[in-house]
């Protein structure tokens, strides 16, 4: 499995690859465009990153503008949808509903913790598995 990472906090960035080496390849992107650039090649070399895990305050694009472009480009090359787990310090609401509704597929609220991270991403990828099943979206329980 391919995972990319949208994380301009380098410190961050380097704790998120260590968890989610175990899911596969890892590549970190700092900065919201060359996100995109990043799956769009992804998608171009038929190889596009299955979870995709996007940070929301970040330069160039904000994480919800990529989770916007990523859905995209999902639809103009007729891809499989990637998971995308938004991770985000910012747990208002407005940020929360406004990635639902750009169809991410889970929000998990800063700080990271390994097991509750851990936790969010196996329900993402269990729920990529149950298509026959009628499921509700993966979120980190305690910011219920």
């Amino acid at each position: 499995m391919r995972v990319l990472v949208l994380e301009d906090d380098l410190v961050t960035g380097k704790l998120l690859e260590k968890i989610l080496m175990k899911y596969g390849e890892v590549t970190i992107s700092e900065d919201g465009m060359k996100a995109v650039q990043l799956f769009e090649e992804s998608a171009r070399q038929k190889n596009p990153f299955q979870l995709i895990c996007l940070d929301i305050m970040v330069p160039s694009l904000d994480g919800q503008e990529v989770l916007s472009r990523i859905r995209k480009i999902e639809r103009r090359e007729n891809l499989a949808k990637s998971k995308i787990l938004m991770i985000s310090a910012l747990g208002d609401l407005k940020n929360i509903s406004k990635s639902y509704r750009h169809k991410c597929d889970g929000y998990y609220v800063k700080p990271i913790v390994k097991e509750k991270l851990e936790n969010v991403v196996n329900r993402l990828l269990e729920k990529g598995q149950q298509q026959n099943k009628e499921e509700r979206p993966a979120f980190d329980e305690e910011d219920e």
